[in-house]
């Protein structure tokens, strides 16, 4: 570890600043193409399974209002239609 920092240290004293600052402009990631795919695939089925996790509670309980709001609306139709 100390070796690598020692000429870390050397390498960048022969660079600019300018040339530190743009030393990963020109950095190649195509060899990681597929690897960071992979991971915002894992990272997005992550999220969906989460956000399925936490709304299907909501869901259910929204089925269950909507269906007795359907079931008193019926029963009010059918009581509307035996009065005419």
């Amino acid at each position: 570890m100390r070796i690598g920092l020692c000429c870390l240290q050397v390498f960048q004293k022969d660079n600019t600043p300018k040339q530190n600052e743009h030393c990963l402009r020109n950095f190649d990631l195509s060899e990681y193409r597929q690897i960071l795919i992979d991971l915002g695939v894992w990272i997005y089925h992550g999220l969906v399974k989460l956000t399925e996790a936490r709304l299907q509670p909501m869901i259910g309980a929204y089925d269950v209002v909507l269906h007795t709001v359907q079931d008193h609306a019926q029963t009010c139709r059918v009581k509307e239609l035996q009065k005419n």
